[in-house]
């Protein structure tokens, strides 16, 4: 029994000395802390101003993610993505009270995707997602050019009007067949 003690105690002395230990380092910190907050500038984008537009960024990621694919966004990269928004965000508006003036007049929206997207082509997203995106914008490039040009009008002075009187199409074969 009395081994045991013993034990316990030496335990018990350990444990004393490592949170005086530690008290004694709170207490300097909180010395230095108080002595150089004096001389700390006023933060240009409050921390919870940039937690609150992560979080939210990466709740409506995360919910868009689950309504048009049927799966949640992986953690990471839309953490990173919201991170990745954000900092182009804040080093486009140097304080968050420009970016609210912005956000106030409607305009967040727009300033939000055309970053989403300068993200996403810069790997925010993962490299599988920035290949399917830029091969999505090759493929829409591609469809606009296999479109069909227009007819071009017909700049002669012997111009018919289409409201008085419509072209016939016996009229567009001559035309083209020439």
């Amino acid at each position: 029994m009395k081994k045991f003690q013993r034990r316990n105690l030496k335990q018990l002395s350990k444990l004393t000395i490592g949170l005086v230990f530690l008290l004694m380092l709170t207490i300097a910190n909180a010395n230095t802390i108080v002595d150089t907050k004096k001389d700390q500038p006023k933060p240009k984008w409050p921390s919870i101003g940039i937690h609150g537009f992560v979080s939210e960024c990466y709740q409506q990621l995360n919910m868009s993610s689950i309504q048009n694919f049927g799966v949640p966004v992986i953690p990471f990269l839309g953490l990173n993505q919201c991170s990745c928004i954000l900092d182009k965000i804040r080093l486009r508006f140097e304080h968050a009270t420009e970016y609210m003036k912005e956000v106030r007049a409607g305009k967040s929206g727009e300033i939000i995707s055309g970053h989403a997207v300068e993200c996403v082509i810069e790997g925010a997203m993962g490299e599988e997602l920035k290949k399917a995106y830029l091969k999505t914008i090759e493929n829409n490039n591609k469809q606009k050019l296999e479109k069909p040009l227009p007819i071009e009008e017909d700049t002669s002075t012997n111009k018919k009007d289409s409201t008085t009187n419509p072209v016939t199409w016996d009229e567009l074969i001559k035309k083209n067949g020439k």
